[in-house]
């Protein structure tokens, strides 16, 4: 009925087609031709990039790649002025959407984490079987055993100091031959002397190598085949293997923000007992042998979670398995510590702000410190990283105190590879709630897909002196964890476009 006003009844508004009105035939054609252009678009995948970067990190090319199966890239224009594309340097991109991530619809009554985790296993479905699977290794590299005993390790320790600088601990082309040297010397330099750092949770020692070279020993606590429990993403005590793997899987990254690590068996009588400082050795006492032949040292050191019944104990040949990590060079040494903007609150009554907010990367993108580049794309690395090894525990980040420009290091990585079943969605919340990376490392995490990356990071663990240093089980969780970042990463290109997604601060 029309509408009745001041000038009694009025005819309706006319239609929006005024031409559908004249037939009922060109109404219906109109329609269909409507129809068809929307299943047009819809079906429509853009290709997305491949991006072709130089040594330094700097784009050179482009070429395309497919998108996991059932994700669409649909072209989007950029929505603020401070949108950056690839190649522009120094600066982060804020978009003025209601959500910069992924999020749910908003009738929805999903948190993010779980709309991630069934996006993510709904298109897991879609995958073979086999797809994780590690084949066996086609690169022979000899055991470290098999490697030379350095004549000089002040020399091969300044070496290591020289890797040093404001953006990285060791170089991105850290070729086999040092690196096989540097292990060397740390798996057989002589300990000096050996105390208890000053600050900590975990049990660990600080030695003073031969040569001059100060470490920080991490002892082993668990079998390689011990699977942490599922209560909380965090449980268990430090892995020294998870130690020793994050630092070549940072390496193979070309995150090179983690101090160097290697594995050795120390002699715990001979090399620690023996060299202990007072506060050390009142820690150590003998018990009888497991084996029921004879005693067995051990020792439990001093820290927040340190007590005898969790001691450590020698072996029946009297030693122990350790990850032997490298203290960093003056003036690298002193460290600035922060709370993560990811911290967990380890009080499932009092979830963290980010758990609850969908939009709290928006604050983060606001914070003077977090927001500027290069330390939000560190941020994101750090997700990546600390999603592939399994470390839900990163609550304080670090970077070198009076350095510029800021990098946020990736140091203590002892809560990783603890759970090859366990996929910790929540540890790429920065990733899913910002939907940003860098284009170096979005480049690298593409590459892999396409390979065993797994066996990759395998035979760079031949190097170690404690080979084998992960069982089969998370070397397949490894790939995996890989094919979920890019499917995250995939949603977020889907929903934002790749320019607002994959970007280069210029680091």
């Amino acid at each position: 009925m029309g509408r009745r006003g001041s000038r009694g009844l009025q005819a309706p508004p006319p239609l929006t087609f005024r031409r559908c009105a004249l037939s009922m035939i060109g109404c219906a054609v109109l329609l269909a031709v409507i129809n068809l252009y929307m299943n047009l678009v819809s079906s429509y995948t853009m290709p997305a990039m491949q991006l072709d970067l130089s040594p330094d990190g700097d784009i050179v090319g482009f070429h395309q790649f497919d998108l996991p199966p059932g994700v669409h890239q649909r072209p989007r224009k950029a929505k603020h002025p401070r949108d950056i594309s690839l190649d522009t340097p120094n600066a982060v991109a804020h978009t003025e959407t209601s959500c910069i991530g992924l999020c749910p619809h908003a009738a929805s009554t999903q948190t993010q984490e779980s709309y991630v985790k069934s996006l993510v296993q709904s298109r897991m479905r879609n995958l073979p079987s086999n797809t994780f699977a590690i084949g066996p290794s086609n690169i022979n590299i000899e055991p470290l055993a098999a490697a030379s005993t350095p004549t000089n390790f002040s020399s091969v320790w300044r070496t290591a100091s020289g890797w040093s600088k404001a953006r990285q601990i060791t170089p991105a082309n850290l070729d086999s031959d040092a690196m096989r040297l540097l292990f060397s010397a740390i798996s057989t330099a002589e300990i000096i002397a050996s105390s208890v750092p000053k600050r900590g949770t975990q049990l660990k020692l600080a030695l003073d190598l031969q040569g001059g070279q100060k470490a920080l020993l991490k002892p082993g606590r668990y079998e390689r085949n011990w699977t942490a429990p599922t209560d909380t993403p965090y449980s268990g005590a430090d892995r020294h293997n998870g130690e020793i793997a994050a630092f070549h899987l940072a390496q193979l990254l070309q995150l090179n923000r983690v101090p160097v690590v290697a594995g050795r068996r120390v002699n715990v009588e001979r090399e620690l007992l023996a060299t202990a400082d007072a506060t050390l050795k009142a820690t150590f006492f003998h018990q009888a042998s497991k084996s029921g032949v004879g005693e067995q040292a051990c020792f439990f050191g001093q820290c927040l979670y340190c007590r005898k019944e969790d001691a450590i104990c020698a072996s029946p040949a009297g030693s122990i398995e350790s990850a032997i990590i490298l203290w960093l060079p003056e003036p690298y040494a002193t460290l600035k510590a922060m709370r993560s903007p990811w911290a967990r609150t380890y009080d499932e009554s009092r979830p963290a702000p980010w758990i609850v907010s969908p939009n709290y990367c928006e604050k983060v993108m606001k914070d003077e410190f977090f927001g500027q580049a290069p330390v939000f794309l560190d941020l994101m690395d750090m997700a990546v990283f600390d999603f592939i090894i399994g470390n839900a525990d990163r609550h304080r980040l670090e970077r070198f105190s009076g350095v510029e420009p800021p990098m946020i290091l990736l140091i203590d990585n002892g809560k990783s590879f603890g759970n090859p079943q366990t996929d910790e969605i929540s540890i790429l919340a920065p990733l899913y709630q910002c939907c940003r990376v860098r284009t170096k490392l979005y480049s690298l995490l593409l590459r892999y897909s396409e390979i065993d990356f797994a066996s990759v990071l395998n035979n760079r663990l031949r190097f170690d002196a404690l080979f084998p240093i992960l069982t089969d089980q998370h070397l397949e969780a490894v790939n995996r964890r890989v094919r979920i970042i890019l499917m995250v990463l995939a949603a977020c290109i889907e929903s934002h476009g790749v320019s607002n997604v994959v970007q280069n601060d210029g680091f």
